[in-house]
């Protein structure tokens, strides 16, 4: 994670604790990139729930923290079950 990825981590993560509208656009995007950067994100986001002083700030932080978590554990699971496959084994049964 470069300096540029810390710097916009810390952007998002101050946009949602300063949003009090969570359709607009800006706490919309500040939400993707979060989601985008993953699990690089995770930590910042539980340093920042102990800053958030509106609960429903807290509540926004925890729903995206579940979000990022679930993506990459969404993303996990596959490439698990693509690791198990053997190459030779499965072309052999493809031809069969």
């Amino acid at each position: 994670m470069g300096l540029f990825d810390t710097y916009r981590i810390n952007k998002a993560i101050a946009i949602l604790l300063t949003s009090h509208d969570a359709a607009r656009t800006e706490t919309i995007q500040a939400v993707t990139m979060l989601k985008r950067f993953g699990n690089s994100a995770i930590p910042k986001l539980i340093e920042a729930l102990g800053k958030g002083q509106n609960p429903y700030t807290v509540v926004a932080l925890l729903a995206t923290l579940v979000l990022v978590a679930a993506g990459a554990l969404a993303g996990l699971l596959p490439a698990l079950a693509a690791a198990r496959v053997r190459p030779v084994v499965a072309m052999r049964d493809a031809h069969a």
